[in-house]
């Protein structure tokens, strides 16, 4: 799915614009904030920050107040800022901006010219210095040199930047994508004649900070293919020209081996092509016609790189459909078997039992996951590579920054990963009451939420964790937050922040969340985790437990991922008769107020035109009807009991004593079948503060 990855034009972000009307034009009137000579304001503690902001539009003197969030903390400030300018002209400054240390924070900015307004929203992350790069390192960062750079720099300084950035987060490979377009291929007196210039720079910029890079050879360029007036797209695949074999293998090949020794010095691992196994998707052809590109291709790296490793291809993780190719023949002409999505729902057991049941025992590399802290590919010493931008439908994936370059808490955490657990060697795994701990090398330890079925309630209102360590003879015991944030544990016992979500839930601080994971620095062994629970916290009711006779509330399906392990799925292929489709949920309310309405299920976002869900409405009792919408929700991703994250459809004022929550579909999804099609997992409220 490298193909869903798109890197905004822009690091110098306007969220609000207002304009005057002036000599005839229209000029806006607008505020950028951005970091010294870098792509975001990404910082380490060991160096000063250093931000600016740039005003632009408008005229005369210009007035800024500015606060600044700690997510998932108690920290904040505020200031302002005097621009005294004359005339008209752009105008930029430095921002007196002061951080308490390691973490992730909001800064939002309000600026007056005159008559004027605009506003600014962005995110700042301070980090631990990252550690010096290996080839031995697990931690890998997808990125390609796609269209979308981050802009307001020189364009030669580019390549350096977005290097800088993968290495301040404690990347040691880059999964490269070799797409269609970053590179350029004519046919010469029947001679392939290719320009690389686009992307030598970058692999020069990712090479000088150490960093190891897997590249991909994943579409067909059209001059070469067999099928090359064949448009037809296929979702984020491409044309269907670049998902066939290519029409004459000799200048394949050639194209091949070329590519391969133009960067025999720089790139020794190459990937061959992406998700075979979804059908008519990223391959259109047949499993033989792939296994056969897949044997051409590796023959041809080889030849222009004698020492190139070849991986291949990336499978995701539904091994019924990736089962054929092995049976065709698959991993012959391979060194490693790459896969995809395996962390959160440990598949790499599968995997290995698959490959030997066909006589195969190829190492793994998962070049695309979803999972921050890969606890699970780490323990079986598997490198694995994390999506940097994503498109906002994708956000469930945990990309680290959003494609406008802003810092999501999820790098933050990725970079606390790379710098505490690192190269070291896993030992072993210890299971508690909700819990489960990996320890690695001989001081840390990663404790994460470990239940069986998992409830989203219990998750949602933990707070903080108390923990119990033996200590390493002479060490000091420190517990690390997801955000880096770090607390002594006297005698190695103590209580650390543990859920991220429920303190941003409290504070309506609700911005693309971290996972949830706790490090132990100092510790041989962890005796015991407690959950301290949230104080007045949120009200959860699961789908399952719908009763009543007024709607068809659709199948119980088992899935061990979603809260309780089960689910309710409503897939009809017909119109709903007077009862009509959805649920109805009793919910007893402890307290009267304002609550924030959660719905867990397939994320709102899908309501996107043309939905891939059904849409639909939700009230409380017999209140006013609300229609979902994809607009005016924020989704919360990696939750344990939510596979696809939380969506806030609104806030509700509810007395003391028993509601009943109702949720119905109002029509067919637009693509996919046109049947009715939801499914809904839980309903949460958490109280409005």
């Amino acid at each position: 799915m490298h193909s869903k990855i798109v890197f905004a034009a822009s690091a110098l972000i306007a969220l609000s614009l207002t304009s005057i009307a002036w000599a005839g034009q229209v000029i806006p009137f607008s505020i950028k904030v951005h970091a010294d000579n870098r792509a975001s304001l990404l910082f380490t503690e060991k160096e000063p920050i250093k931000v600016k902001v740039r005003v632009e539009g408008g005229s005369g003197p210009i007035q800024i107040e500015y606060t600044v969030l700690e997510t998932g903390g108690e920290w904040s400030s505020k200031g302002t800022l005097a621009i005294p300018r004359k005339g008209d002209g752009a105008v930029e400054t430095p921002l007196p901006l002061s951080l308490p240390g390691r973490g992730h924070y909001q800064l939002s900015l309000a600026g007056k010219c005159g008559d004027l307004k605009a506003n600014e929203f962005t995110t700042a992350a301070v980090i631990y210095p990252p550690s010096p790069t290996t080839v031995d390192s697990p931690w890998g960062i997808m990125y390609g040199v796609y269209r979308g750079y981050p802009s307001g720099m020189n364009p030669k300084d580019r390549p350096a930047h977005i290097a800088e950035s993968l290495q301040m987060l404690g990347a040691s490979w880059t999964r490269l994508n070799f797409g269609l377009h970053m590179y350029s291929v004519q046919v010469k007196d029947g001679n392939v004649v290719i320009d690389v210039s686009q992307v030598k720079q970058q692999v020069k910029e990712f090479r000088k900070r150490g960093i190891n890079i897997l590249g991909e050879i994943v579409q067909t360029p059209r001059v070469l293919s067999s099928k090359s007036n064949e448009l037809e797209q296929k979702g984020d695949a491409g044309p269907l020209f670049c998902r066939v074999k290519p029409a004459d293998y000799k200048l394949w090949d050639q194209m091949v081996e070329k590519i391969a020794r133009e960067f025999k010095d720089d790139i020794n691992v190459w990937e061959i092509w992406n998700e075979v196994d979804l059908p008519d998707y990223y391959w259109a052809g047949t499993t033989a016609e792939f296994l056969e590109l897949l044997d051409h291709t590796a023959t041809a790296i080889r030849k222009g790189n004698p020492n190139a490793k070849i991986a291949a291809a990336g499978f995701t993780p539904y091994l019924n459909r990736c089962a054929p190719f092995f049976e065709a023949g698959f991993g012959k002409n391979i060194d490693l078997l790459s896969v995809h999505y395996t962390a959160k729902s440990d598949r790499i057991g599968d995997w290995l039992k698959l490959q030997e049941k066909h006589g195969l025992k190829l190492p793994i590399v998962n070049t695309e996951e979803s999972v921050v802290i890969p606890l699970n590919n780490l323990a079986y010493g598997i490198r694995t590579f994390k999506y940097i931008h994503m498109l906002d439908v994708q956000l469930t994936l945990l990309p680290l920054m959003t494609l406008d370059w802003k810092i999501n808490p999820a790098a933050v955490t990725y970079s606390v990963g790379a710098h505490l657990i690192g190269a070291k060697k896993f030992r072993r795994i210890k299971e508690y009451p909700g819990f489960k701990a990996y320890f690695f090398g001989d001081d840390i330890a990663v404790i994460t939420p470990c239940s069986s079925p998992v409830k989203l309630m219990d998750y949602m209102n933990i707070s903080k964790i108390q923990v119990k360590t033996i200590p390493i003879k002479g060490r000091e015991v420190v517990g690390i937050d997801n955000l880096g944030r770090e607390q002594k544990l006297p005698d190695g016992a103590g209580e650390i922040r543990f859920s991220l979500m429920a303190s941003m839930i409290q504070n309506r601080n609700m911005i693309f969340a971290a996972p949830e994971c706790v490090f132990i620095r100092g510790c041989q062994d962890i005796v015991s985790i407690e959950k301290v629970p949230l104080a007045n916290g949120a009200i959860v009711t699961e789908a399952e437990s719908a009763s009543g006779d007024d709607v068809d509330s659709g199948i119980i399906s088992d899935k061990k991922e979603c809260s309780g392990g089960k689910y309710v799925n409503i897939w009809k292929k017909t119109a709903p008769g007077k009862k009509g489709y959805g649920v109805d949920l009793k919910m007893n309310i402890p307290v009267s107020g304002d609550y924030v309405v959660f719905f867990s299920g397939n994320p709102v976002s899908r309501l996107k035109p043309p939905c891939s869900i059904s849409p639909f409405s939700w009230s409380f009792d017999d209140g006013p009807q609300n229609q979902a919408g994809e607009k005016h929700h924020n989704i919360l991703g990696c939750i344990e009991g939510a596979p696809e994250g939380l969506s806030e459809l609104g806030t509700v004022h509810l007395t003391k004593g028993e509601h009943i929550f109702r949720l119905r579909l109002t029509a067919p999804r637009e693509m996919h079948d046109k049947n009715w099609a939801l499914w809904i997992d839980a309903i949460a409220l958490v109280p409005l503060r």
